[in-house]
């Protein structure tokens, strides 16, 4: 492509080949074409987001009721299956027998419960592929079967094909959050409520990916947080809806942290605490620092001793009654189970002071102050404060504390050795002053 100033052409563009219709939307000039100081050349055109399958009158045509997806991890968090084994159990009891364990494809499994989720129905759709040819090989014998399952979002009456965008951000955030594992989105097809418009095969939607796919590997499912067997699949989408809607941005500022696990120790550790205040924010928004009574009390009084001076309502107005920073931390820190909270954090009050002291350090860019905090505290501070707020989201979704203490103990109890030693040392540097 060349490069240099872009001019927009017209949002829909259609395009063909001998077996397939495109539509093109919202391209961009890159070069060439009547009226470009390269007009001799071919013009060449920057899409954002490509319709395969179709062609639209308008971006904003409603034709569509339905979404399709594959994604990360959905196959082995959806906890459906198709598949049975049979174990051996004699020889692993020890007794003379050879180890086997017998795979078969049994009857599909009873389809997954519906939810919903940003005002679309959401089904988990299970579809497997069988070959019954044996294939001989000098090695061996092989005979081939797999399943897959899928996301499927629909609408009750047909619209654009982008009002799927953010249902289908939030359902990626919750797998992302759920299997721990930045999930890519491998295809996505719409479904057209025109029935001569749907005979016509997949419309398939292609636009540029949020994370881009890699090579398939194995789904490392003993490193969830939580399956869909752990929880009912409807109660836990709209648990997901509201607290997505209640915390907003700072959902997307912890998530960041998932997505995209390098970076700056400095960046990683201001994120985690935004996320966290603006998560108590969002799930607390009516907290105050002193009781209501007793703030209006203080604050008449100061008002009587301030009258007549020049600078009382600059004073006054820096009198909120919002919590403290601490405050906020250890308000959130007892939303999840307690237990699992002391497993992370060894203690809360600490893991407050370190991490509202390592915030205003590195905004007031004063290395010094962000030194004074013990070094493996600080390198997994940020890890901890992450994991803290995922315990919270846990508890908010309805999860058990059974469920938390294990999140700790699989998945972040590693992560955070280094937190928790630095912690106990300096409880005992405490009990020796």
């Amino acid at each position: 492509m060349d490069e240099g100033p872009q001019a927009e052409v017209s949002p829909v563009v259609h395009g063909e080949t001998a077996a397939e219709k495109f539509t093109i939307l919202h391209p961009y000039v890159a070069g060439g074409g009547v009226g470009s100081p390269f007009e001799d050349q071919p013009q060449q055109l920057t899409p954002q987001v490509v319709l395969r399958g179709i062609h639209l009158t308008s971006a904003d045509e409603n034709v569509f009721n339905g979404l399709e997806i594959e994604i990360d991890n959905l196959t082995a968090w959806s906890s459906l299956t198709g598949f049975t084994s049979t174990v051996n159990t004699k020889a692993m009891l020890g007794e003379a027998a050879d180890y086997w364990v017998k795979y078969q494809l049994a009857r599909p499994p009873a389809p997954g419960e519906v939810g919903a989720l940003g005002g679309f129905d959401v089904e988990l759709k299970w579809q497997s592929t069988f070959n019954p040819h044996v294939t001989q090989t000098h090695a061996g014998r092989q005979l081939k079967a797999s399943e897959l399952v899928k996301a499927k979002f629909q609408s009750e009456t047909p619209v654009p094909w982008d009002s799927f965008l953010d249902v289908i951000k939030s359902f990626q955030d919750l797998l992302t959050f759920a299997t721990r594992h930045p999930c890519a989105i491998r295809s996505c097809h719409l479904i057209a409520s025109n029935e001569a418009i749907r005979t016509s095969g997949p419309i398939e939607l292609i636009r540029s990916a949020f994370v881009e796919p890699k090579a398939d590997a194995e789904a490392k499912w003993n490193k969830f947080l939580f399956r869909v067997s752990d929880v009912s699949f409807g109660e836990l989408l709209g648990k997901w809806d509201k607290l997505r809607s209640d915390i907003d941005m700072g959902i997307h500022v912890l998530l960041g942290l998932d997505y995209e696990s390098g970076g700056y120790l400095e960046n990683k550790i201001m994120n985690a605490a935004s996320a966290a205040e603006s998560i108590h924010r969002g799930l607390h928004p009516k907290a105050t620092g002193l009781p209501v009574e007793e703030y209006k009390a203080s604050l008449l009084t100061i008002k009587e001793a301030l009258e007549g001076d020049a600078n009382s309502q600059w004073f006054l107005g820096r009198l909120g009654n919002d919590p403290g920073f601490m405050d906020r931390m250890r308000q959130l820190a007892g939303i999840p189970s307690h237990e699992a909270v002391l497993a992370l954090l060894c203690d809360i009050d600490q893991w407050a002071k370190w991490l509202r002291d390592a915030r205003n350090a590195i905004a007031h860019l004063e290395g010094k102050a962000l030194a004074k905090i013990p070094q493996e505290a600080r390198y997994q501070i940020s890890t901890a404060t992450k994991a803290l707020l995922h315990l919270v989201f846990l508890a908010e979704l309805g999860l058990s504390p059974e469920i938390q203490i294990r999140a700790v103990n699989m998945v972040y109890g590693g992560q955070t050795e280094g937190f928790r030693r630095a912690v106990r040392t300096r409880i005992a540097q405490k009990r020796t002053m």
